[in-house]
């Protein structure tokens, strides 16, 4: 299991900055980029199927998202549905 084995903190791993920035949507598990936001299949799902929906910038509140960030990851999250 190599994420038990990683030696980086928390606090140095971004993995939703990171993955984005790769080019292999298959290798990441990206499924659909859009213009502000993107949805993730979860490498280690609670439950079967489940999707993230994630912002490219990152933001300590989906409060500080500008209104177009904030569109297109309400309709991102509709399409995830």
């Amino acid at each position: 299991m190599d994420y038990v084995k990683q030696v980086t903190t928390p606090a140095q791993r971004r993995p939703f900055v990171a993955l984005p920035q790769m080019e292999d949507d298959k290798e990441t598990l990206i499924l659909s980029r859009e213009t502000h936001s993107f949805i993730l299949m979860n490498r280690y799902p609670y439950n079967a199927g489940h999707l993230l929906v994630l912002p490219y910038r990152e933001v300590p509140d989906l409060e500080d998202l500008s209104e177009d960030e904030l569109l297109c990851f309400s309709k991102t999250t509709l399409k995830a549905k």
